[in-house]
């Protein structure tokens, strides 16, 4: 092909409040009227124009280019409805020669899952209690269900979990999955002033999640999110504290065992940075030192913690202003990472998805192009590669528009 398949890893899409109301089980509406109330300022702040939604949070952090180049699309294309309206959502991706998308959950346009599921992580006494929170996820899932469906195989959802309840995961993966999120599931953020090993990814009391997601084939996805604490100060404390937490789960099922136990089972860090490449090298010391430690970790794991990075994990990498990622891309793993336009957040590539591939990619080769913007995509999350190329072959961008480099 002289287009490339581009397949975006990380996109978001989320029902206005209202409308998850409807998907939500009857009993459990009140509690959920209550709780838009406290968390979200009532119905008449969730009203709000998305333009005037995104401004308090992220255009603070934004240039004053980027701030124009993204209000300029919000006023004249109203693409943002895309993230609940499925015929603006095809035209978007057609215009940015997208031809498939991984759609987590959201919250930039006041649209986050009922009870603070996906992103919204509260203080561990702040959680609602955990059948709001079962509710929530179940009410998402279903709304998001029926989403993808109007452009089938184009979209693949992510379904949220909570980890509560490992017999009520194990049905809800299920139910996923034979109602088509075949994006697997978002693993809840792990707020860090949880108590006790028995919250904690490693503990044996999880397997039957971990087994039941290999079994399916259903990646477990993370994303950067918050960790539930109020650090005050810069604003980048936060960022880097988020960025953390969403890769946490990797050495907790590294050294557990699980990616031993369960060689099909997929993990995919999003939106996070790609310094796991550092930490990686430092796990392999710790496992291949004379120590004890070491010879106890290989009693659990057989191969070195790199093994099971490249055979088993993917860095899902949102481009906003760097390209370490891609620089750090032989180290990473060139089939291990996971172009990903951040539709419709204005730190993504959205709503220039085109010329920001050009500059991300500028210099490498095509065929790691073609790896990295789309084709690792497809083989993780299995879609449908005939229907993605011949997507890819009306709306792709040229091969000679974004690289055209060395062969």
């Amino acid at each position: 092909m002289d287009r490339y398949t581009m397949i975006s890893q990380d996109c978001h899409a989320g029902a206005p409040w209202y409308v998850y109301r409807q998907y939500m089980d009857p009993q459990h509406r009140d509690a959920y009227d209550r709780w838009l109330e406290r968390w979200m300022g009532g119905v008449s702040r969730i009203g709000q124009s998305a333009i005037e939604a995104e401004k308090p949070f992220q255009f603070g952090t934004m240039s004053a280019q980027r701030q124009r180049e993204y209000l300029e699309a919000m006023e004249k294309s109203m693409g943002h409805l895309g993230n609940w309206d499925p015929s603006v959502r095809a035209r978007e991706l057609d215009r940015e020669g997208i031809a498939g998308e991984v759609v987590f959950c959201d919250g930039s346009q006041k649209n986050y899952p009922p009870f603070g599921m996906g992103f919204v992580l509260r203080d561990v006494g702040e959680k609602a209690p955990y059948e709001h929170r079962l509710a929530g996820c179940r009410a998402h899932n279903r709304w998001l269900a029926e989403f993808c469906q109007s452009n089938k195989g184009r979209h693949a959802g992510v379904a949220l979990i909570t980890m509560d309840n490992p017999e009520d995961t194990v049905a809800e993966i299920r139910w996923a999955r034979e109602n088509g999120l075949f994006g697997g599931v978002m693993l809840p953020a792990l707020g860090l002033l949880e108590n006790g090993h028995e919250h904690l990814w490693h503990h044996p009391r999880f397997e039957p999640v971990w087994r039941t997601c290999a079994e399916l084939d259903m990646p477990i996805n993370t994303h950067q999110t918050a960790t539930g604490i109020q650090y005050g100060g810069v604003p980048q404390i936060p960022v880097l504290e988020n960025q953390f937490v969403a890769f946490r789960p990797f050495w907790m099922l590294l050294w557990a065992g699980v990616f031993e136990r369960y060689p099909n089972l997929k993990f995919c860090p999003t939106e996070s940075g790609g310094m796991i490449a550092i930490w990686i090298n430092a796990y392999n010391d710790e496992y291949l030192v004379k120590e004890r430690w070491a010879e106890d970790a290989k009693k659990i794991i057989s191969m070195k913690p790199s093994d099971y990075w490249h055979r088993q994990c993917f860095i899902g990498a949102s481009a906003h202003s760097s390209r370490a990622e891609i620089d750090d891309r032989h180290r990473l793993g060139v089939k291990n990472i996971l172009w990903g336009s951040d539709y419709p957040h204005p730190e993504g590539t959205w709503p220039v998805s085109m010329a920001r591939v050009k500059q991300l990619f500028a210099g490498v080769p095509v065929e790691e192009v073609r790896l990295m913007v789309g084709m690792n995509t497809a083989r993780v999350y299995n879609f449908d590669l005939d229907k993605m190329n011949a997507i890819g072959a009306r709306i792709g961008p040229k091969v000679a528009d974004i690289s055209g480099t060395e062969q």
